[in-house]
């Protein structure tokens, strides 16, 4: 306080200053232990004093044993004095203040970085439950006035340095049954702190977009630390990470890389990174929360919820057998999703239409199973049976969503059972399943057949997978068969002009028979080697006159569970079919 006052005053000459200060470094400062006002006026030397003191005062602040200070003032603290305990929530404060302070001075860092940087390493280990929420705010504010949002991309930066500490002084490891709602709120103050900065950097031209994936990691990394152990958070920190998608920049290409970041690393739950805890939780349904409660670019919103839903049933084990068929109330694994996407009102049409365009078709099934239940009536149904087979035949299949296209088809399918069951005329289902099929057997060609070369033959080999390709060759020749000419549909076993069965004076339906023998011509293609003896149990079950389209569904799960044991999105297609 002497110094503060008299030696340190504004008209003392810079060359005794530095006689001063060449004295007092010498002094045991590592027996020291300030008070509480000492450490406020080391604080002040930053305002309203020569620039030579705050210089000095970061020579001396390492030298200064803190972990030992802490222990004084914490065993105070523990005596149960209630004077005692608030002396040393404001001492964590000031000394995260004055570390603070220090490591944002250019100066200070320069002459000092080794230290500062040794000093926060120690700190980083002190035990910070005594910070109350003003002392961390204080700290964040005096950044958000302070600091350069460019800093934030820079992990050598001073600012990295100084998160390293406001890391450790948020408490994100804490474990949940230790944490509490102000840790909660400095957690919050941390994250809002980094994704604000981001924001800002996004509106500066210069920052190339290549500058943000280390960035946005460090958050996640830091976010996924506390979720790990408290998941019941994520409503809270998460928001602030997606916020980023909404105010950053448009124009400067920002936008792509900071979404295709966050899609790469929620996708990737296996990345090792030495940020992230390990191993990393599984988050998907938290995030798939808060992104429909923070995020308005349906573009965004769509790629969010599709990534999260396949790292969702990734998660999961893979196909049940059939003596473990899924328990309906689970509905496979898609009940959990369900609870937790929200679309927005004023975002539903954007939202769907946007789905349909990028064919992601797990978001855009979600909306189905979600819909659907609101229905009120038959005609209600048979309109979004019209709307799915509108879909389907928009959506450009790709190697990445051919096995997702499979639940669009077959509630489709569903759908027209129903009607069929509750009665519906034939006539008005029928051009559902005599558009579909052809849809679906496009969808199994060897080549592309769109465009003059395709129907030429010549279009371009086919990168869908195989087992896609055998699945669709199959369940098309099995409702070419259930539609025989003149709209009716075989809706019974052993009904009538099934197209494969030849019956005297009636010919055997052409395009059917065409169907069933691509099909079988795949038993002996080198390209299905691993997957013939697929083909001959669904020809069987095609060929078999006592099979009809209410069997639809025992077929689907046949080659669901032939083809599909991997992909766990599928198993709801297993639901109510007997094994």
């Amino acid at each position: 306080q002497h110094y503060d006052r008299t030696l340190a005053s504004t008209g003392t000459p810079t060359y005794v200053l530095m006689m001063y200060h060449s004295r007092l470094i010498s002094m045991p400062w590592a027996q020291w232990v300030p008070t509480l006002q000492a450490v406020q006026s080391m604080m002040e030397l930053k305002n309203d004093h020569p620039r030579e003191c705050f210089i000095f005062l970061g020579h001396l602040t390492p030298l200064i044993q803190w972990q030992r200070v802490i222990e004084k003032y914490e065993a105070a603290s523990n005596s149960g004095l209630t004077s005692q305990s608030s002396l040393s929530c404001h001492l964590h404060g000031n000394l995260l203040m004055l570390i603070t302070m220090l490591c944002s001075d250019p100066t200070v860092l320069k002459e000092q970085g080794a230290n500062l940087a040794s000093l926060v390493s120690d700190a980083r280990r002190f035990c910070w439950n005594r910070l109350g929420v003003s002392g961390f705010q204080t700290a964040i504010q005096f950044l958000i006035d302070m600091s350069a949002p460019a800093a934030i991309l820079n992990k050598t930066s001073y600012l990295h340095l100084i998160l390293q500490l406001l890391f450790a002084a948020g408490e994100f490891k804490m474990s949940s049954s230790e944490s509490n709602e102000e840790v909660l709120e400095k957690r919050l103050a941390y994250v809002t702190f980094i994704s604000n900065h981001i924001i800002n950097c996004t509106h500066q031209p210069q920052l190339g977009s290549h500058l943000y994936p280390p960035i946005i990691t460090m958050l996640l990394a830091h976010i996924e630390t506390t979720l790990s152990k408290d998941e019941s958070q994520s409503g809270v920190l998460l928001p602030p990470l997606f916020n980023i998608l909404d105010a950053c920049a448009s124009n400067l290409g920002v936008c792509a890389v900071v979404l295709q970041t966050l899609l790469d690393l929620l996708s990737n739950q296996d990345k090792v990174d030495p940020e992230f805890p390990s191993p990393r939780p599984v988050l998907s349904l938290s995030h798939i929360v808060a992104a429909c409660k923070t995020l308005a670019k349906p573009h965004d919103l769509v790629q969010i919820i599709e990534c999260c839903i396949v790292q969702h049933f990734t998660s999961l084990s893979a196909l049940p057998t059939p003596a473990q068929w899924p328990d309906p109330s689970t509905a496979a694994g898609w009940s959990p999703v369900l609870e937790c996407v929200s679309i927005r009102d004023q975002l539903k049409s954007d939202y769907v239409r946007t789905a349909v365009q990028e064919g992601a078709l797990l978001a855009l099934y979600a909306d189905l199973l979600q819909r659907l239940p609101l229905c009120q009536s038959l005609l209600q149904e048979l309109s979004i049976a019209n709307t799915i087979l509108d879909w389907a035949s928009r959506i450009t299949i790709t190697p990445e969503n051919d096995y997702k296209i499979i639940l669009l088809w077959v509630k489709l399918l569903e759908l027209v059972l129903r009607q069929i069951s509750y009665g519906t005329p034939h006539a008005s289902v029928a051009p559902l399943l005599s558009s579909l099929t052809p849809l679906i057997f496009r969808a199994s060609e060897d080549k592309a057949s769109d465009g003059l070369l395709g129907a030429l033959g010549l279009g371009k080999k086919s990168q869908l997978s195989t087992r896609f390709r055998l699945f669709s060759r199959a369940l098309s020749a099995f409702l070419i068969c259930q539609v025989p000419p003149g709209g009716s549909i075989r809706t019974m076993p052993l009904a009538p002009c099934h197209p494969l069965v030849k019956v005297p004076g009636q010919t055997a339906g052409a395009e059917a028979q065409k169907y069933f023998s691509k099909l079988e011509a795949l038993g002996k293609s080198h390209a299905y080697e691993t997957l013939h003896h697929v083909v001959p149990e669904a020809s069987s079950f095609i060929s078999n006159t006592q099979n009809c389209v209410m069997d639809t569904p025992r077929f689907v799960a046949q080659l669901v569970q032939a083809l599909f044991a991997g992909d766990t999105s599928l198993a709801i297609l297993l639901l109510g079919v007997p094994s």
